[in-house]
């Protein structure tokens, strides 16, 4: 087997995790179809995963909306997500490879795999996100990063991202989760999964998806502390404050360096 042979079977033993973006928006089985739309408008995205006590039961995509809700003549606000679902969803282990990936896609015939831990639901693929992270790794492929499974394992970073974040809407939130993005696309064999800690603004709330771990209340200097500590005591190598010290500023804290690992 030549050089480029070789190094691509490399990547295809690589864990799914792998560049696995933060998990895609979820609804439950009680929603109605406006909702599922809304969100998917929101965020940009054309499908939804349908999870019951964080366990995926289903997914709905645009085309499912199109022919099962828009085609039939069903009311928007009063059809259920559970009529329109697809189900039962197949899914893959997070620590399974990109190779058993693209095996259960073809078995199963379909487009779309839902990732789980454990059971619970941590993420989305497909055969589209599999070739974007096999192609980032293999263009990486001279750039001096670790060239073995056992290397990569061993030399993964995780990085914490301490920012506003989708849902929410400002520049930065929005620059944070590109950020993310493109971090876990093409630099797949040098980071793990994101870990987000989220600032919400004086008496904000929102449904982040499960890369966030953390939740920072921007008028509590206290908020601040607590995500120090969860951080110095996680995984977390090392910490991407770049956009958020004028906002620590701005609030009144002046002891951000103490995200830096200790």
């Amino acid at each position: 087997m030549g050089e480029t042979g070789s190094y691509l079977k490399e990547i295809l033993s690589l864990p799914l995790e792998t560049g696995m973006r933060p998990a895609a928006p979820t609804v439950s089985f009680l929603d109605v179809i406006s909702t599922v739309m809304d969100l998917m408008e929101k965020e940009n995205v054309g499908s939804v995963v349908v999870v019951e006590n964080n366990l995926p039961v289903g997914i709905i995509t645009e085309r499912d909306i199109l022919q099962r809700v828009i085609g039939s003549g069903k009311h928007l606000e009063l059809t259920l997500v559970n009529d329109v679902m697809s189900k039962p969803v197949v899914t893959i282990e997070a620590e399974r490879t990109i190779a058993d990936a693209l095996q259960t896609l073809r078995k199963h015939n379909v487009r779309r795999l839902i990732v789980t831990r454990d059971g619970a639901y941590v993420g989305l693929t497909s055969e589209r996100r599999l070739l974007e992270i096999t192609h980032a790794n293999y263009v990486m492929k001279d750039r001096g990063l670790p060239r073995s499974v056992v290397d990569y394992d061993t030399h993964r970073i995780r990085v914490a991202y301490v920012s506003t974040y989708p849902p929410r809407e400002c520049g930065i939130a929005t620059y944070t989760r590109h950020l993310v993005d493109a971090t876990s696309t093409f630099c797949a064999r040098a980071v793990k999964s994101p870990t987000v800690v989220a600032v919400n603004e004086k008496g904000g709330y929102y449904d982040y998806g499960i890369a966030v771990k953390f939740q920072i209340n921007a008028d509590e200097n206290e908020s601040y502390e607590k995500a120090a500590e969860y951080i110095n005591s996680s995984d977390v190598d090392i910490v991407n404050l770049q956009h958020e010290y004028e906002y620590l500023r701005e609030n009144g804290v002046s002891t951000s360096l103490r995200f830096l690992k200790k």
